[in-house]
């Protein structure tokens, strides 16, 4: 088994959660989560559209206060 980054392996428990929330079947459970499993083990680029963090859209960058400056 190919081994995965920390940050895959983290999605990938995220998404598990997500899948057990959504089907109370645990048959259907198995099927969505070695879905999961073989869409990253195949190299394949994996989208969902729960995925709010990845939708291309760049933070806001804060405004900058104004320091008071001695004189």
């Amino acid at each position: 088994m190919k081994k995965l980054a920390r940050s895959q392996k983290k999605f990938i428990r995220r998404q598990k959660a997500q899948i057990r929330a959504k089907f109370l079947d645990i048959k259907k459970q198995k099927e969505e989560i070695s879905a999961l499993y073989k869409q990253f083990l195949d190299g394949k680029v994996v989208e969902f559209e729960n995925n709010s963090k990845k939708t291309g859209e760049k933070p806001v960058p804060k405004p900058k206060q104004k320091s008071k400056s001695k004189k």
